[in-house]
């Protein structure tokens, strides 16, 4: 296990452990393509132009990557998490 690997599980077992004490459910989310599918249609481009942009073309639209629907998930996630201990201490 790299060290990169050993972080983000130690970080989401701490995650798990305070949210479990809150009655606040945790759940992963896979990063496969997160970075490569519009959040709108879920359509997958393999080779986009910048790495900040993604253009879905079937749609044409132009989003920023943090828009993605699994990286607005995770970030709802610790909102809601964090929120929970600081309200039910």
């Amino acid at each position: 296990m790299q060290f990169s690997e050993w972080a983000f599980r130690r970080l989401y077992d701490y995650v798990s452990y305070k949210a479990e004490v809150r009655w606040v459910q945790v759940e992963q989310v896979n990063p496969k393509n997160t970075s490569r599918q519009c959040s709108s249609c879920g359509f997958t481009h393999e080779n986009r132009p910048s790495q900040y942009k993604f253009c879905c073309q079937p749609a044409s639209r132009k989003t920023a990557q943090t828009t993605t629907p699994q990286r607005t998930s995770t970030i709802d996630s610790f909102a809601t998490i964090f929120w929970a201990m600081e309200t039910h201490p």
